[in-house]
């Protein structure tokens, strides 16, 4: 006779969560940097979404495209300031959306090489800056 399990825990470095044909379409681990990762696979194999904890706490959630890039990367930094990034095809920092600690938000618009042109803060006091700049990173209009 089999004698049955007295707890409840399951340990395990790694689990991995396979369709009917053997595809892995999760898995969930560690991570080599040191934290822990959960990221569910589409049917190709391919990474298609993860929930992340850093080494340093930091909570994370990524969505890639069908190449395997980070497309959107909403996060939240120790301290708990939290931020949303957008990339392009090529992995670049298109736009990144930003609530400091005191509760100030921003929003950072980058062009094709990763130099930000267009910024619109609101700071503590209430105030809010927008502001253009060109190719070589020169403010040309602000507001105000």
């Amino acid at each position: 006779a089999q004698a049955h399990p007295t707890g409840r825990t399951i340990e395990a470095e790694a689990f991995v969560l396979r369709d009917g044909g053997g595809t892995a379409r999760g898995v969930w681990a560690p991570s080599p940097e040191g934290g822990a990762a959960l990221t569910f696979f589409d049917q190709a194999g391919k990474p298609r979404a993860q929930v992340r904890v850093e080494r340093d706490g930091a909570p994370g959630l990524l969505l890639f495209d069908q190449a395997g890039y980070g497309r959107a990367i909403l996060r939240a930094d120790r301290e708990g300031t939290p931020e949303l990034t957008l990339t392009d095809q090529a992995a670049r920092t298109r736009a990144l959306l930003r609530v400091e600690g005191a509760g100030s938000p921003g929003l950072v618009l980058f062009d094709q090489t990763g130099k930000p042109r267009a910024t619109l803060y609101v700071v503590s006091d209430g105030s809010a800056t927008f502001q253009l700049s060109d190719k070589d990173e020169r403010i040309f209009w602000r507001v105000p």
